[in-house]
């Protein structure tokens, strides 16, 4: 095929038969619906509607090519294309980073051969053909067809080649080291996703991070660190300085390790957490800043079920979407009410099982709707000891303490809120504290104290009979009821 001034000329034979242009179709039905193409004897004719036209920005005319764009339109794609044949009016240098003119009346490839055989394509009279044999197909992901080009590769084998194949046959040959570093996705209809959960692998290298395990969720988007075999700190530590493509993880996960007993400042190395689970192992110490790359994305911190003694609460204040704390079940010896104040959006905080002394108030948590100081050291509740603002808060739970006793105002009066007081060592009830919490529609379980029953709790046998709103548990120090009491006992009072 020679590279210069050949015109090729196109006999057109229009055969009448019924109408004027016989049309005839040498590429398969599944070929045109690909394309969105119709091709006829002479010419080109498509049958995709305006608002497709616009979009490819292309219209085929019988007998030529006709193309709509503007002028800028034009400057981008470097073609002028003319009636009757293709002009382009490409410089000589652009020419050369081609390496294709166009002619009029069909197109001629001047390609040197090693050229040829670089790009693997042959370019013969009146159209396209590919003489790349089934291995070459193979390893290239694609199939040309007469008239066209065919992909029938589905999504999964274009994500595994790193390939991308559009509609007009451009394939995408980025190298797989410009692709990791890029950590770009490029979809079927030609999108480009840099997140990391379009990223084909987003989890570090196995290998890198043993024994930890990273686990790709791709159905919600997220990825999980468990680090449950870990064998020492020094271990953890290293693992973190290992080669993480993403910063970003919805959990990390240790239980049930008996290895580690300090969780060390900066261990996390600027990965980052929504939700941290450290439970029943035998870890001791968290030590200052060992969460701090989770400031700002934590919204679950679970701790219970260690030997925890040391626990930064200072640093509480740092995490601006925690809505879940929970330290249980460990032997911390003092607790820091204060430590709490301000976390704006913390809806669960259990602090149960410490045997701890409570030290300040719980105050301005306006979303708070449970806390649990169970089984701790707590033998009076002072004055605004739970003024959380909250008026969604439904539990207090102060069971199995040593409360002798509870001033007024000690808690919000909210409709619906039970205070759990359960097993502790109140002898009464008193009117001034528990009547504003019964009366704004909360409840009080009072099983396991030993209540005196005199005067003292003749007020909760009135006509507003608050005395529903008290359990069915709470007795009297000689065993029997509060609901079996006769109220005419109470009418000396």
């Amino acid at each position: 095929m020679r590279s210069h001034n050949i015109i090729l000329l196109y006999i057109v034979v229009v055969h009448v038969s019924g109408q004027i242009n016989d049309h005839k179709d040498p590429i398969p039905s599944i070929v045109y619906n690909q394309h969105k193409v119709h091709v006829m004897q002479g010419g080109f004719q498509g049958p995709i509607p305006s608002d497709v036209y616009n979009q490819n920005k292309i219209q085929l005319v019988q007998g030529g090519h006709q193309d709509p764009m503007s002028s800028y339109v034009y400057n981008q794609n470097k073609i002028q294309v003319v009636q009757g044949g293709h002009q382009d009016s490409m410089s000589s240098d652009e020419y050369n980073q081609n390496k294709i003119q166009v002619v009029q009346g069909g197109h001629q490839d001047p390609m040197s051969s090693d050229v040829y055989s670089q790009n693997k394509i042959q370019v013969v009279q009146g159209g396209h053909q590919d003489p790349m044999p089934s291995d070459v197909y193979n390893q290239n992901k694609i199939q040309v067809v007469q008239g066209g080009h065919q992909d029938p590769i589905p999504s999964d084998v274009y994500n595994q080649s790193k390939l991308h194949l559009m509609q007009d046959g451009h394939q995408d040959p980025t190298p797989s080291d410009v692709y990791n570093q890029s950590k770009v996705h490029v979809t079927q209809d030609g999108r480009h996703q840099p997140e990391y959960y379009r990223y084909e692998r987003p989890c570090p290298d196995a290998e890198d991070i043993a024994p930890c395990v990273c686990t790709y969720h791709k159905e919600d988007n997220v990825m999980d660190l468990w680090c449950s075999s870990v064998d020492s700190e020094d271990q953890l530590k290293q693992i973190f300085k290992a080669d993480f493509p993403f910063k970003n993880f919805r959990e990390f996960r240790i239980q049930e390790n008996n290895n580690l007993t300090v969780l060390e400042a900066g261990v996390f190395n600027g990965i980052s957490f929504e939700i941290i689970n450290i439970i029943y192992n035998k870890l001791e110490i968290i030590e200052l800043q060992a969460l701090d790359s989770c400031y700002e994305t934590a919204t679950e911190i679970y701790l219970y079920y260690n030997n925890i003694t040391s626990f930064p609460f200072d640093e509480l204040s740092h995490f601006s979407k925690l809505s879940r704390f929970d330290i249980s079940d460990n032997h911390l010896s003092m607790i820091p009410a204060d430590a709490f104040n301000g976390l704006t959006v913390l809806e669960h905080l259990n602090i149960f099982g410490n045997r701890a002394s409570i030290v300040g108030t719980f105050q301005d948590l306006p979303n708070l709707r449970g806390i649990d100081l169970s089984v701790n050291a707590i033998t009076t509740v002072p004055v605004h000891f739970i003024k959380t603002g909250s008026s969604g808060l439904y539990y207090i739970g102060l069971d199995d303490n040593n409360i002798i006793s509870v001033e007024p105002g000690a808690f919000d009066n909210v409709d619906g809120l039970v205070t759990n007081m359960w097993s502790n060592s109140l002898s009464t009830l008193e009117e001034a504290t528990w009547r504003p919490c019964l009366e704004a529609g909360g409840k009080l379980w009072a099983a396991g104290n030993p209540l005196v029953c005199g005067c003292d709790i003749a007020w909760l046998f009135g006509d507003d009979q608050l005395l529903e709103q008290v359990d069915d548990g709470a007795t009297c120090t000689d065993g029997e009821n509060l609901h079996d009491l006769d109220p005419s006992i109470f009418d000396p009072c």
